[in-house]
Formats: C-alpha cells, structure tokens, sequence
C-alpha cells in the first residue's frame, strides 16, 4: 500500500502541535482602574491660516467688560490685521480697506452701519449667539461682493434641554437672553438690550443747560426646528435703533436723531448621507436713518435708507461648492431737505433701484501635505437707469502644512463691491449713508496677495502667525463736505 506523502506532513503536524501548545504561556492580571489623562489647551479664540477665527461667545464672560457689557466688534477690533483711526471709530479698518468694505452679518444676512452712538456699542447681543467667525481676508469665491473682511455672528443651532437664560445690568444698559425648548425638535430664543443713561446720568447729558437725551434698544428672536438630523429650519428677526434728541431753549431749536436696522430671514440647510450640504436663505434687511435741525430761521432734514431682499443658495460637497446670490437693492442716498433763509437749494436725490446677481464654483481637495483650493465668480450688477456691469473673480491658494515646520499659505484673488458708502465720519452716526455704482461711479474692484504661516509652539500653548499682504483697490470715493455745505452751497 502505498501511503501518499501529504499523509506523513500532516501526522508529523499533529504531533509537534502538543508540544508547542505546552511550550505556550500567557499571562492575565486583573486591573481596577485605568485613568487616561491629556491636556486640554482651552481658548476662546480658534484661528486659521486663511486669517479666519472663530470665537466662543460662551467664553465672553470670562472676558473685560466694555461698560458692563461683552461686545464683540471691540474685541475684533485687538485680532491683529485690525486698525483703528481714532477711540470713537466704530468700524473695523482691515489691511488698509475702509469699514464700507466690509461684510458684517446675522449667518451671512448684511446688516448696514453696525454700531451705535460713537462706537460704544455694537448691535449685536453676545449671549444670543454660540460663536462668532472674523475672516481678514476672505479669498473664497463664495464669500459675499466686498473688498474687506468678513465678520459673521452665528445662529444658535442646539435645542435646549431646558429653560435656562442669564441676564446682565450694566453702568449704562442692561441685556438678557432666554432660552426655550418648544419640545424634542424645536427651540425660541430670545434676547434684548436696552439703555438707560438719562435715568441715571441725566445731570451728566447737560450741554450749556440744554438737555441731551439718549437711548438705545436691541431685540433678537430666533425660532429652531430641526425635524431630524438632517434638516434644520431656522427663522431670525432682529430690531435695534437709536434716539437722540436735544432742545436748546436759548434759540428756541430742536435736535432729532434717529437711526436703526430691520432683519428678517428664513433658513434652511439638508445634510445628505454622503455629506453633501444643501442650504436656502431668504431675507430682508434694512438701515435708515433720520436727522433734522428745527430753529426759528431754518428747518433742516437729511434722510437715507437701504433696503435690500436677497436670496443665498449653496450646494456643498466634498471637494466642490456651488452657489448663487442674487439682491434687489432699493437705496435712498442722503436727501438733504431745506426751508427758511441762508441757503441755496441743494438738487433732487431720487431714489436708486439696483440687482445683483452672482453664481459661483469653488474647488478644494488635500494632496497628501499639500492642499489646492480655486474658485470663480461671476457677477452681474443692474445698476440705476439700466446701467450694466459684468465681472468675473478669480480666486486660488495653496497650502502646505507639516508637523515640523507649521502651514504656509499663498493666495491670490480678485473682489468687486457695488455699493458705496461715505458720509462726515465713521462714528456710528445717521451722517453716513450708502449709494449705488452707476451715474459716474464705476464699481470697486480690489486684487489681494498674501503669504501666510503659522504653527503652534511651547506645546501648543500659544499660536504664531505671520502674513505678508498687497491689496490694491480702484476706485474709491470720499465725502469732502460738512454740514454748512448744505447752507451755502449746492449739494452734490
């Protein structure tokens, strides 16, 4: 019989395998506790190399209070890239553009002139929003038609799991925030601020015996639904103006400011299994302010609003973003209104109607250390008396991050902005006003370089960062005039 050879491989097997199982020896032990511990570096402040930071408004407690209250817009105003003209400037100046050319917004809703009575205050309460996003130098192609940065204040996007709230008195306002669970699937925030500096300092407001008399107010309503965790609907409405008012009994004449903004908006964002992100806002929003002088020989008005309704829409993947905006603006530009002696009657400032449209698509994807992003824009602008304007933005950077030497960054990108904005002074009052392209004014542009690093040291607990920038931007504008242009001259 013969025994095939496979036979003896496989008994020869079967009996080493006891002896090196016996050969074999573990070990066992029982352990009570394991404790895995790792230090946490907490900031309010997280930034980027694209000069974005995000900033936890939870966190503004912990922070110096600016006449009792936490305002965001001062604290933007000490980020580095930030200047400042003068203590009562209530705008931010970034890399060398003007505070018009910024956009500042509700989750990416404009608001105009954000700022009350000398820069004191911004209009936006902190604890109604989770965190604050400060973009320097915005080189997307989906960031909105400005030439500057970009500051945008969050929306809340949790649902409580019970009433809670907090409220605060300062020297000169007070504010409060409360917070409502409408069920499982649905929450009502509600904020206001409201000033109170006559019932407490009226002796102070006194202006050679004439009464000075000055108020402010803020409101914020935000209502969340989120039927499941792919979809949340989000509805915001947000009021706040201001009052001045000063009689002066030695020449019988009446002072009367008042200046304001009206947002509404409706969003809703869809998040897909694949990560893909679909997101509509519809809104509104408006500035209009109001100054007029009553004496015995003159009665003096200088109106001027803006109005816009919008549309945002944006289709995000994983390496690619599309999107479309589209604006109609209704702009009143100051509006000067004389009667009585010692003037000469300024021309007729009719009315602007204005549209914009933009439609966008942006590229990312990492290369292993390296990381390529390019975009572009395209805009259309209908000015007034059917002027037309058509531009197209280009946008890329490259970047290149290493555990050893920290990211470097170089972008390059173009910017168009329609609107104007001029006026005796950038300190928050109703003097300034906004003004469309067209009629001789040829719309803004800016072209930006820059080059960027940054890398954490001494462990991580502090963050270096370095940018080397050129912005050059075509045609400005500047008011030269002052109020007795009004009396003596024609308004131009």
């Amino acid at each position: 019989m013969r025994i095939p050879l496979r036979f003896f491989f496989l008994f020869g097997f079967l009996s080493i395998c006891p002896f090196l199982c016996a050969q074999t020896d573990s070990l066992s032990q029982l352990l009570d506790d394991v404790t895995v511990t790792r230090r946490r570096i907490t900031s309010p402040i997280k930034g980027e190399i694209n000069g974005t930071f995000r900033w936890d408004m939870g966190m503004m407690h912990d922070l110096p209070k600016i006449l009792g209250n936490a305002d965001p817009m001062h604290y933007t105003q000490l980020l580095p890239g930030v200047q400042t003209c003068s203590e009562y400037d209530s705008g931010l100046h970034i890399q060398g553009c003007d505070n018009a050319h910024n956009h500042v917004s509700i989750s990416g809703v404009p608001l105009y002139n954000v700022s009350h009575l000398l820069g004191f205050f911004s209009i936006f309460n902190a604890s109604h929003f989770p965190q604050m996003e400060f973009t320097k130098n915005p080189h997307a192609v989906s960031s909105p038609n400005r030439l500057g940065g970009e500051l945008s204040m969050a929306l809340p996007n949790d649902i409580p799991e019970r009433v809670n709230g907090e409220f605060s008195v300062g020297q000169m306002s007070s504010q409060g925030t409360l917070r409502l669970p409408l069920g499982e699937k649905s929450a009502l925030y509600l904020s206001l601020r409201i000033a109170y500096l006559n019932l407490l300092y009226g002796r102070w407001l006194e202006i050679d015996g004439s009464q000075l008399e000055y108020g402010f107010q803020d409101y914020n309503v935000t209502y969340l639904y989120k039927p499941n965790e792919s979809n949340t609907l989000t509805a915001n409405l947000y009021y706040g103006d201001d009052n001045v008012k000063m009689n002066e009994d030695m020449d019988a004449s009446k002072t009367k400011m008042k200046w304001g903004n009206l947002s509404a908006s409706l969003d809703w964002q869809k998040t897909f299994e694949n990560d893909n992100r679909l997101r509509h806002t519809i809104y509104y929003t408006g500035y209009a302010n109001r100054f007029a002088i009553q004496t015995q020989a003159l009665s003096f008005r200088l109106p001027s609003h803006i109005q816009t309704w919008g549309y945002k829409g944006m289709w995000n993947t994983r390496h690619w973003k599309f999107g479309t905006d589209a604006a109609f603006h209704q702009i009143q530009p100051q509006k000067p209104t004389l009667s009585g002696s010692y003037h000469v009657t300024p021309s007729t400032q009719p009315t602007q109607q204005a549209q914009e449209y933009s439609i966008y698509t942006d590229f990312s994807r990492p290369i292993n250390q390296w990381s390529v992003q390019a975009g572009l824009k395209g805009n259309l602008y209908i000015a007034p008396k059917e002027e037309t304007y058509a531009s197209a933005d280009p946008s890329i950077s490259l970047s290149y991050t290493s555990s050893n030497l920290g990211r470097i960054k170089l972008s390059y990108g173009w910017q168009h902005q329609y609107l104007f904005q001029t006026g005796f002074s950038s300190m928050g009052l109703p003097t300034e006003f906004w003004f469309s392209s067209g009629n001789g004014n040829s719309p803004q542009y800016a072209r930006n370089l820059s080059l960027a690093y940054d890398r954490e040291i001494m462990e991580g607990n502090y963050q270096l960062s370095v940018e080397l920038y050129h912005k050059q931007l075509w045609h400005q504008v500047e008011y030269n005039g002052n109020l007795l242009t009004f009396l003596y001259t024609a308004y131009d």
